[in-house]
């Protein structure tokens, strides 16, 4: 992941003008300051929190209230259970679940980073999220 985040993004980035995330079957491509802002993000041990430890609004991660479910899956480089579970610390205040999930618990080979975002994954990620609003919105 340093190699990713001191390297990789940056260098592409900045040689392409956007970070080519569909060349590498990654998703969608990046736009080349939000690229650098992740990498700037990926570099520190605080990740995401220490932009938001910078803002003005930065005690809205601890003060929520509501239900908060995070995901990790054993096959995520990118967010390792450890790191999703150091995340949700940042909401102090909520009712929190967190799901650790291997391919074979959905019936598949793979799930990785950007499984929520693939419509393959609609009767079994999507749904357990869906079921996870409904119960959160009924409340």
């Amino acid at each position: 992941m340093a190699t990713l985040w001191h390297a990789v993004v940056p260098g592409l980035a900045r040689t392409w003008g956007y970070l080519p995330m569909k060349a590498m079957g990654q998703g969608h491509d990046v736009p080349r300051d939000v690229a650098l802002e992740w990498a700037k993000w990926g570099r520190d041990p605080k990740y995401i929190l220490q932009w938001v430890e910078s803002r003005e609004n930065k005690e809205a991660f601890a003060t929520y209230r509501g239900a908060l479910r995070t995901y990790s899956f054993s096959d995520d480089a990118y967010a390792p259970r450890r790191a999703v579970l150091a995340l949700a610390k940042a909401y102090e205040g909520a009712s929190k679940s967190h799901v650790h999930l291997e391919p074979r618990d959905i019936g598949t080979k793979r799930i990785g980073h950007f499984a929520l975002l693939r419509e393959a994954y609609e009767p079994t990620l999507w749904a357990s999220a869906r079921h996870f609003f409904a119960e959160s919105l009924a409340d």
